[in-house]
């Protein structure tokens, strides 16, 4: 195993292709969102033979991610790191795996880290019953905004997008919160350093809304949804037209963070499934 580093702009390409060979679908492997909580988790990575480790420092502790074909080769090298081993974002399959393999394990979910993931033909559509309350929100916008127009996000109107978000953020006071505030801040101000999809929808010529994913085997991957809430239909109608310009056969639409208001949200774009993720104790 080599040596940890740092996940920077510099060297994340060096560890994408690890990425694309994932089962678990989690939005944590993706180049986006690495990078942007690198800095509350001080993200690092090492590469042995077939396997990325990543490790993240959470709670006063070092916790470690894999990806790799066979766990138990790659949970040697720790074991000689760690005494007591903590392992995260571990997949139902992997969980399986380590309980079939270690005698001594503990595992931990919560339901505020579970990725949503849906169907890319149900967002772009919004076809059936199940959807005829975002279909009324983005049938109101479009009579209010019959001006209203879909972009795509480049360097030209990359300013324009990070103008609009320093207009509607406001920190709340919760670290989570304000942090993913700062570095999508510092990504709008660093577009060309890490490429991304993004789109974005203007009413009257002043943006409502916009998104930023990347896409990943076949999962498009939304990174970041943001719009004026005092917009009406501004979040429906980013959702509908970001996905039918980048089709994919999954969407993941990442995680609640425990968000009442933004659980009852995703839930009600009906996920196909949700993902899972544990924490390990491996003693």
């Amino acid at each position: 195993m080599t040596e940890f580093k740092p996940i920077t702009y510099e060297n994340i390409r060096e560890v994408e292709a690890y990425f694309h060979k994932d089962k678990s679908g989690f939005c944590d492997f993706t180049p986006f969102v690495l990078l942007m909580w690198q800095k509350m988790f001080k993200t690092e990575y090492a590469k042995g033979d077939s396997v990325l480790y990543l490790r993240y420092r959470m709670n006063g502790k070092n916790y470690y991610a894999l990806l790799c074909e066979r766990v138990e080769d790659a949970l040697a090298p720790l074991k000689e790191l760690e005494p007591v081993l903590n392992l995260t974002l571990v997949c139902d399959n992997g969980l399986r795996l380590l309980e079939g393999i270690e005698k001594n394990i503990t595992a931990e979910t919560d339901e505020g880290w579970w990725d949503y993931v849906y169907s890319h033909e149900s967002l772009a559509t919004l076809k059936g019953k199940k959807y005829a309350g975002q279909r009324n929100h983005i049938n109101k916008f479009e009579a209010l905004c019959p001006d209203w127009k879909y972009e795509r996000i480049n360097a030209d109107n990359i300013g324009y997008v990070a103008e609009f978000f320093d207009k509607i953020y406001e920190p709340t006071g919760d670290e989570t919160h304000d942090f993913e505030g700062e570095m999508v801040k510092e990504y709008l101000n660093n577009f060309s350093s890490l490429p991304m999809l993004g789109g974005f929808v203007t009413a009257g010529g002043k943006i409502t809304s916009f998104a930023i994913g990347e896409i990943l085997s076949d999962t498009l991957f939304v990174h970041v949804e943001k719009a004026d809430r005092e917009i009406h239909g501004s979040y429906p109608i980013i959702v509908r037209e970001f996905a039918r310009d980048n089709p994919a056969n999954l969407v993941n639409r990442e995680e609640d963070m425990g968000i009442e208001g933004l659980r009852t949200s995703k839930l009600s774009y009906h996920p196909e499934r949700l993902l899972k993720k544990y924490n390990v104790e491996i003693r």
